[in-house]
């Protein structure tokens, strides 16, 4: 037996008691282990980061709502459009991947995208560009139906989504409106001037639409104007009374503002700029209610979901999707698919799937048969309301303190 030296003792007695100690990560399991997690209601909540390597040319003009960006968002928050040169990219938040990839194959010049408008239901997706005008079927990837000429720079469905507006030429010669029938792409010989409400951006280069937008709520609009060289300012103004609310001139840090709108509900006025984060602004009040400190291209705004639960960012090839804190609203969600069972515990049955990454409204929750938190949706969620997914698997974020 060979002795061994007092150094070589303490390496064995102190690698003997690393082991000991060491704590070893545990399998990781889809459903059962995640520990809940919960958010206060004080700052947005990072859901899914999307890293988009865009190709060498980059991406090209999608001019969505007044103010330009290459993004668009579908109403619930699943599918995210990203325009490129002569194509868009269509990315699924529930899995955080490509699902379509939408080509032109008759276009070999650059497309710039003007508008898109999507229909109730997310299943079909109308698309105005440079070349014309394309409506898509987003439940297969597959076009239903082109018209190519000149430039169609709006296109808005009507209220029961059986006609499409269309507003072709841009300046500075004067634009023409048709209606086409939403299945077949026949051009209708209907005068249109009841739908034109229905376009968003029908005075595209007016200065007035260029320098303001109307509050979601209506009762109020915000204007924004030039401050030095790349700088804005924005004013609220009450609609009814005329009257300004109130003006900020700079981001609360001094940075200069680059990009202003609202939020989805007319709840907060977001500026950013420069590095500054995005400030969100009381409505009522003008006041800071908070800044969120993550990048965003200086000239293209936040876009939010239907509900205003989420709220879709990019910086450059990140983009990110956040949880928006609602007063006296807690959110549900979680990274990964669960089941979704017909009462409060293990017994009942396994009805459906939530989703990861989808976001609901709490409205109950109950200490289960096992001992375990089941919480439910809010009743207004008729998808989920009746059905019940474990507190162990599911993540909360926002005000959930009175559950």
């Amino acid at each position: 037996m060979v002795a061994r030296s007092w150094p070589s003792k303490i390496r064995i007695i102190a690698i003997a008691l690393l082991m000991a100690f060491a704590v070893i990560p545990a399998p990781l399991q889809v459903v059962d282990a995640m520990p809940p997690l919960q958010i206060a209601a004080t700052q947005p909540v990072l859901l899914l980061t999307l890293n988009i390597a865009l190709p060498p040319e980059g991406m090209c003009c999608m001019h969505q709502g007044q103010w330009g960006t290459e993004l668009a968002w579908s109403s619930d928050g699943r599918w995210i459009l990203v325009g490129h040169r002569h194509l868009i990219s269509v990315w699924d938040t529930r899995t955080a991947s490509l699902k379509y990839t939408l080509w032109h194959p008759e276009s070999n010049s650059l497309t710039s995208i003007y508008t898109v408008a999507w229909n109730h239901d997310n299943t079909r997706l109308l698309v105005a560009h440079i070349n014309g005008v394309t409506l898509w079927d987003m439940t297969t990837g597959r076009r239903i139906f082109s018209h190519y000429g000149e430039d169609a720079t709006n296109a808005a469905w009507n209220h029961d989504e059986t006609q499409i507006l269309l507003m072709w030429g841009t300046y500075p010669t004067l634009p023409t409106a048709q209606v086409l029938d939403a299945e077949t792409g026949a051009f209708l010989n209907i005068q249109p001037d009841s739908y034109l409400p229905l376009v968003e951006n029908l005075n595209y280069y007016s200065p007035v639409l260029l320098g303001s937008e109307w509050s979601p709520m209506g009762r109020r609009y915000l204007e924004w104007f030039e401050v030095g060289v790349y700088g804005y300012g924005f004013r609220v103004v009450d609609a009814d009374a005329a009257t300004i609310l109130y003006e900020h001139t700079a981001n609360p840090d001094g940075v200069s503002i680059t990009g202003i709108r609202w939020d989805g509900m007319g709840r907060y006025v977001l500026s950013w700029g420069w590095g500054a984060g995005i400030t969100f602004w009381d409505a009522e009040t003008g006041e800071t209610a908070f800044t969120l400190l993550v990048e965003q291209d200086n000239y293209r705004p936040p876009l939010f979901t239907a509900d205003d639960s989420r709220m879709l960012t990019k910086a450059g090839d990140l983009f990110q999707v956040w949880i928006m804190p609602q007063p006296e609203v807690c959110w549900l969600y979680s990274q990964q698919d669960i089941h979704l069972r017909g009462g409060p515990g293990p017994t009942y049955p396994i009805v459906s799937i939530f989703p990861a990454r989808q976001v609901v409204a709490a409205g109950d929750q109950v200490i289960g048969e096992d001992g375990h938190a089941w919480w439910q949706a809010r009743d207004d969620d008729p998808q989920y309301s009746n059905l019940w997914m474990r507190g162990d698997v599911i993540e909360t974020a926002g005000d959930c303190a009175d559950f």
